[in-house]
């Protein structure tokens, strides 16, 4: 299950990068920073394997510069030791526990969580991710 992180962090008005991130997808989660129009958390790529969002550095194992237009990029997360989906459940609950992004659109399951208090276990953010891939496949 390749599941690709789509990042709003080039610059609208010339498509270089910004090194911010106001927008990321994953699938059809659709997430906004709280605070994009002041200051959103800072995105930067680390040589060509890896991206740092709010101080936390994510291996990637590929990425693709203005996809879909020039305002977004895509990458692929990676580690060694765990499939794609995990790691990108990892980053979900990462990116939640930071609290520096709202959920706008998504899929139920996904969205509630992500904006709500109720807990949930990595295993049950990789089921959610994996049936919006699922859907996403149709």
């Amino acid at each position: 299950m390749i599941i690709p992180l789509h990042v709003a962090c080039n610059d609208p008005g010339n498509g270089n990068f910004a090194e911010v991130a106001p927008m990321i997808e994953v699938l059809d989660l659709r997430l906004e920073a709280r605070n994009w129009w002041d200051r959103p958390p800072r995105f930067v790529e680390v040589g060509y394997d890896a991206v740092r969002l709010a101080g936390k550095v994510w291996q990637i194992c590929d990425s693709r510069h203005w996809v879909g237009n020039w305002c977004w990029n895509t990458y692929q997360l990676w580690h060694r030791q765990k499939a794609p989906g995990w790691v990108v459940a990892d980053f979900l609950i990462w990116l939640r526990g930071r609290r520096l992004y709202s959920a706008e659109e998504g899929p139920s399951d996904l969205f509630d969580w992500f904006n709500g208090d109720r807990d949930a276990s990595p295993a049950d953010v990789h089921g959610w991710l994996a049936e919006s891939w699922k859907a996403e496949q149709r």
